[in-house]
């Protein structure tokens, strides 16, 4: 087992019977692992477990003895015709190559914009400031946008979207003693 160094997922164009699916439509993301000293419940147990799927733009080395997965999604208009569109995986790293066929059906449906039922998620901002080994406040408040980015992505409600961006008020002019 050795590593592979210089590790790429190319995604091409997919053509259907009704159109394409351009490969800008598509965004790829790498399974990667965090270890756990210490589970939170007797479900979980010690080790390294998959995670954070942070997206991937260009090369990327990939450790030996373990398995490194990709998620490719592809984010179609709604006016998009619905069918199957093909097209390739292209798998290199540094004296490989392997062409992979890929097959994408698209639905006759599309997300609405505004949800029709209710969710919440917790997040707290401590929380990612803890998990993500960040100090500044700045730091915080970038990361925290991309959060919210994805969860408007997504269509997904947190508890406290403006957690970092309280709005504050103040009450000036003459005292009533009424």
């Amino acid at each position: 087992r050795i590593p592979l160094r210089n590790a790429r997922v190319g995604v091409g164009d997919l053509t259907g019977r009704d159109g394409t699916v351009r490969s800008s439509e598509s965004s790829l993301r790498k399974v990667e692992y965090v270890y756990v000293s210490k589970p939170t419940d007797s479900y979980g147990s010690k080790g390294w477990w998959p995670d954070p799927v942070p997206r991937v733009e260009g090369a990327v080395d990939l450790d030996a003895g373990i398995n490194n997965t990709f998620f490719i999604t592809f984010h179609t208009p709604p006016d998009r015709e619905a069918g199957i569109y093909r097209g390739n995986i292209v798998l290199s790293w540094t004296g490989f190559r392997k062409t992979i066929p890929a097959v994408v059906e698209v639905w006759n449906f599309s997300l609405p914009d505004t949800p029709s039922i209710r969710s919440g998620f917790g997040l707290s901002y401590d929380k990612i400031a803890a998990y993500h080994n960040i100090t500044e406040r700045e730091d915080l408040e970038k990361c925290y946008d991309l959060y919210m980015e994805q969860f408007r992505r997504y269509r997904i409600a947190p508890y406290y979207p403006h957690a970092l961006a309280q709005a504050r008020d103040s009450v000036t002019g003459v005292y009533w003693t009424g």
